[in-house]
């Protein structure tokens, strides 16, 4: 997966990769929200990592604080790979155990994926889901990066994320 990081993301850590150990399999890995929001986007485009522009009428693209931002879409991953992480960022039933029937990473509609993270000591609470239009990613946490009283990713980011998808 390191290798996977660095060579196919070119993404550059914080602290050599090997310092994370299995735990970055987990999301256990330092990574700003919108590059985490923008690899995300890989699974609703088939594999495709497309170039992310912000702008706004009149006005000259802005330069994203990425790791990758391609010029062109790029073919990240497999069909078979994307299909597979799809089922099972979308699979809510499984989730029940871990999340309730009702949760806030249940939407109204049925077509989307989604994940939650939680940093350790609860520094950070965040989530980032997707459907076919639209990927968005929340994050909550101190600026100072003091805990934040035991506030999951489903528990704090979850419930923004959730409100924002409706809306879209």
């Amino acid at each position: 997966f390191s290798k996977f990081l660095e060579e196919q993301l070119t993404f550059e850590s914080r602290q050599p990769l090997e310092g994370y150990e299995l735990g970055i399999a987990l999301g256990g890995l330092e990574m700003d929200l919108l590059t985490l929001t923008h690899y995300f986007t890989l699974f609703p485009n088939g594999g495709i990592l497309k170039p992310l522009r912000a702008a706004s009428a009149g006005s000259p693209a802005l330069e994203l604080p990425m790791a990758m931002n391609p010029a062109a879409p790029e073919k990240i991953f497999d069909p078979p790979f994307v299909s597979l992480t799809n089922t099972i960022l979308s699979d809510r039933a499984t989730g029940v155990d871990q999340f309730g029937i009702k949760s806030n990473l249940n939407l109204t509609q049925s077509n989307y994926g989604v994940k939650t993270g939680t940093s350790y000591d609860f520094h950070d609470s965040w989530t980032v889901g997707f459907t076919a239009d639209f990927a968005v990613g929340v994050w909550l946490g101190n600026s100072d990066n003091t805990p934040i009283k035991q506030i999951s990713g489903q528990q704090g980011a979850g419930t923004i994320w959730h409100d924002a998808m409706e809306i879209l």
